[in-house]
């Protein structure tokens, strides 16, 4: 079996590798992880490590950007991100390298679309990583008024009860995404509306438990002799 170059590579100053810190400083300081050497870093598949690509037609910028944060983060490589270089940090070859990866990871990791609109002449990581962050920040006020409008006015119709409460739990996550988040009440509110008549049973359930108590994020509401359910928590369903 092939070696693992980043995990048998050499990253202490005397060639050997240690798993531990000794002394007081392993006490009182968090230990700082090295960048792995750019020529193990060039090799790297961003894929495998970003597993989606960031679309403009689809909410998924906090998925990537978690994924991205995550992948940056375990490779030493947060700097980029977070400032302009400075005029030092232009002049080390190094530091370029290690910049033209980062780069290469970004548009590797977008969409065509996404590109276009972000790329420009003689780029750092920082200015297309903050375009990008510009770019779906500043869309999600318009974003959101297409989400809330869609979840308001969605219905059962021919969708099965996986498929309508699945669509559902995606619309109520990506107005989560773009910071309009659905609050419980009018997640089962919403959800018993749409419902076409084969499960209005669950809308008397409902209407006959409130006659007892306000239901909580924990209950499930039982949708079907199947026992498909659905959960009011913001961001945990169960079908």
């Amino acid at each position: 079996m092939d070696r693992n170059p980043l995990f048998d590579a050499d990253v202490s100053a005397d060639g050997s590798s240690h798993s531990s810190i000794d002394g007081d400083s392993a006490a009182n300081d968090a230990p700082v992880l090295p960048t792995p050497p750019a020529v193990i870093l060039q090799t790297v598949n961003i894929k495998s490590h970003v597993p989606i690509v960031l679309q403009l037609t689809e909410p998924n910028y906090v998925e990537w950007r978690t994924f991205f944060d995550s992948f940056i983060g375990k490779f030493g490589l947060s700097n980029h991100l977070s400032s302009l270089p400075t005029v030092a940090q232009r002049r080390d070859p190094a530091w370029l390298v290690l910049e033209q990866c980062i780069l290469s990871w970004i548009y590797n990791s977008v969409a065509k679309e996404v590109l276009t609109i972000v790329r420009v002449p003689k780029p750092t990581a920082y200015i297309i990583w903050t375009a990008i962050e510009d770019q779906f920040r500043d869309n999600e006020l318009h974003r959101a008024m297409y989400l809330e409008a869609e979840y308001r006015n969605l219905v059962q119709g021919d969708m099965d009860i996986a498929q309508y409460t699945g669509h559902l739990k995606q619309l109520n996550d990506a107005l989560h995404d773009v910071g309009q988040p659905v609050g419980e009440m009018s997640q089962l509110l919403n959800l018993l509306h749409g419902l076409n008549s084969k499960y209005w049973h669950a809308v008397l359930m409902f209407h006959l438990s409130l006659s007892h108590h306000r239901p909580s994020s924990s209950e499930a509401w039982t949708l079907s002799p199947s026992g498909s359910t659905y959960y009011t928590s913001t961001r945990r369903h169960s079908f």
